[in-house]
């Protein structure tokens, strides 16, 4: 296993500080959550035509491209 970094003293007070919290630290895994939507929104002729109508009327002008 490569070695892990070591932390810094303010780093290893930050994480003494948010596990006396409760917090859970968690690792983001998996696809990000734009990526998701973007694909379900994408996944229909009609939801496609949808979003070429929207970046027309809410992307730049056309002059500015």
């Amino acid at each position: 296993a490569p070695d892990r970094p070591s932390l810094t003293t303010a780093e290893q007070a930050a994480l003494k500080r948010v596990q006396a919290s409760g917090l859970q630290l968690t690792r983001r895994t998996g696809r990000p959550r734009a990526t998701s939507r973007v694909r379900d929104l994408l996944s229909s002729p009609a939801s496609t035509r949808d979003a070429i109508v929207l970046r027309e009327i809410l992307g730049p002008p056309k002059g500015m491209e």
